[in-house]
């Protein structure tokens, strides 16, 4: 029986709904209290355990999707389509852009020295011995303006007498902060300018006392510009150039960089190296679960076991997929080795790039199988859950099968336009 139905394409919708009158009056024949107890059963095999399982096999699959498709390079929001800015040494300098990026660049960065702001760094003194400095006048001199301070320093060691200077300098807001460091029983106190730039220097003078206790006019790191080079592409676009902040435009708006030390760096505007790790780790993780869920219900129904299989990932992307540090193990599952997948991002974004976006790669064709998949036919994911039913139930067999052929025809997604439902259950009559 089965088999005339499948074959017969044209088959009327009218005639389906044939199909339930048909059950339906088989039914009628039977008590109404017997019919309800077992209708009762047979929607439960509809309700409970097989729409719980479709629900979650769909839901799987979509998770699985979206996450693969972020590393489908056909798919306009993949992350191979997001450009972002990263430097090869950051200890010299980091790299960002304020606007994404639409072109891929390299940029190299020379950097002479960077932007320093002025420190004066007193001389140390004993933190327990008692100040002899008295009532002490302090004035900086800084931006063409004179501030002056007076503190009484009487009474007080060597360490309270530096801390008292400080906190009266950081609450005057002049642009220069004052810090106490304390190491082997000895204060230091030090006066640093708020910016950086050789145009942000100032001068400490103050009592004699305070002065010679202090020296604080000792100048140990001078107030400087940053000084770098920069070419793109062979070109200059940038030579002995000079800033006051060590925050610096590398091509205009396109990308900026923050100078950390004197040194060489190439800057990059290639695909996002953290997001493609970020989407390589969600996907197997995702994958593995789909795995798992699948193999934990291969009972359910002829097409689980099928689909199983067509999502496991061919053992011909093996070398390829281990090159930037996903591995394919005996089972199926993926695993990833960090390190080696640091370091083909770090070293060889290009293979990386290439491995991931090539038309033919495990995520592009992985795609088409997940729509393969989503597209199953419901009855096909559960048939084996309904021969397991139809077992249990042998007492009542027949009008068990008959209040399915009932429910699944009116069962939306499960319903009997579905040849190959027709044909399941009407075979329970063979």
């Amino acid at each position: 029986m089965i088999g005339s139905i499948i074959n017969y394409q044209d088959i009327n919708i009218n005639s389906l709904y044939g199909i339930k009158a048909l059950s339906n009056a088989y039914i009628n024949n039977y008590s109404n209290a017997g019919k309800s107890i077992y209708r009762g059963n047979a929607y439960s095999i509809y309700d409970k355990s097989n729409a719980k399982f479709i629900s979650s096999y769909t839901s799987n699959l979509s998770n699985l999707k979206e996450i693969n498709s972020k590393l489908n390079s056909a798919n306009k929001n993949s992350v191979l389509n997001t450009i972002a800015a990263s430097s090869s040494d950051e200890k010299v300098a980091t790299a960002k852009t304020f606007f994404t990026p639409r072109e891929k660049a390299t940029y190299h960065l020379n950097v002479s020295q960077t932007a320093k702001s002025q420190i004066n760094t007193s001389d140390s003194l004993k933190s327990d011995d008692m100040s002899s400095m008295g009532i002490s006048d302090i004035n900086i001199s800084y931006k063409n303006k004179n501030h002056s301070f007076n503190v009484d320093t009487t009474g007080k060691t060597n360490k309270e007498a530096l801390q008292d200077i400080a906190a009266k300098i950081n609450k005057s807001n002049i642009g220069i902060s004052a810090i106490v460091n304390e190491k082997n029983n000895k204060s230091v106190l030090q006066f640093i300018g708020d910016k950086t730039g050789e145009n942000e220097d100032f001068s400490v003078t103050g009592s004699d006392e305070f002065m010679l206790q202090t020296n604080l006019s000792n100048i140990t790191q001078m107030a400087e510009d940053a000084v770098f080079d920069v070419t793109k592409d062979g070109n200059i676009l940038a030579q002995n150039k000079k800033s006051s902040s060590n925050e610096v435009d590398i091509d205009g708006y396109k990308v900026s960089a923050t100078l950390k030390d004197a040194g060489k760096t190439t800057i990059s505007l290639n695909i996002d190296k953290q997001k493609i790790s970020e989407s390589i780790n969600s996907f197997v993780s995702a994958y593995n679960t789909t795995l798992d869920f699948l193999e934990n219900n291969v009972n359910k129904g002829s097409a689980v076991s099928r689909q199983l299989e067509n999502l496991k990932i061919p053992e011909i992307n093996k070398k390829s997929l281990g090159s930037i540090g996903i591995n394919i193990e005996k089972d199926g599952r993926l695993s990833i080795d960090s390190k080696a997948l640091n370091n083909a991002l770090d070293k060889n974004i290009s293979e990386v790039e290439s491995t991931l976006s090539n038309r033919y790669s495990a995520f592009s064709k992985l795609d088409s199988r997940i729509n393969g998949a989503l597209k199953e036919s419901s009855i096909s994911l559960i048939d084996g859950s309904l021969y397991s039913q139809e077992s249990r139930n042998s007492d009542n067999s027949l009008l068990d099968r008959l209040n399915l052929l009932s429910i699944y025809n009116n069962g939306g997604k499960f319903g009997m336009i579905n040849q190959s439902a027709i044909g399941l259950i009407l075979n329970m009559f063979a």
